[in-house]
């Protein structure tokens, strides 16, 4: 049986959820990756992190990973970017980042 991969909008959590998924996202690299809802929402602020197009990755009924998407003037990068322990080494990374590209794309901004 085949894993089916799908992608949410950010803001369809909250920044407390969202702290929760970035942090867990960064479990076990070689620095603490712990993020709130008052860190992130600074970021979110003074990156112009556009929740709207940032991703949070499920793997069937699991979170499995976000991307953060900042957008501003004519630049778009990551703000943010991991996937789950429990989903490493399965190549989703890719369809993360491809699927963060791709709303890039869809507000105009070449990658």
């Amino acid at each position: 049986m085949h894993s089916q991969v799908t992608f949410a909008p950010a803001t369809a959590y909250t920044l407390d959820a969202l702290g929760d998924i970035f942090t867990r996202s960064f479990e076990n690299y070689f620095y603490p990756g712990t993020t709130t809802a008052v860190t992130l929402s600074a970021r979110v602020r003074i990156e112009q992190i556009d929740l709207y197009r940032s991703l949070v990755m499920q793997v069937d009924d699991d979170l499995a990973g976000i991307a953060l998407l900042g957008l501003r003037g004519d630049r778009a990068w990551c703000g943010g970017f991991g996937v789950m322990l429990p989903f490493r080494g399965r190549g989703l990374a890719h369809a993360l980042a491809t699927a963060m590209l791709e709303q890039a794309r869809q507000q105009g901004y070449c990658t």
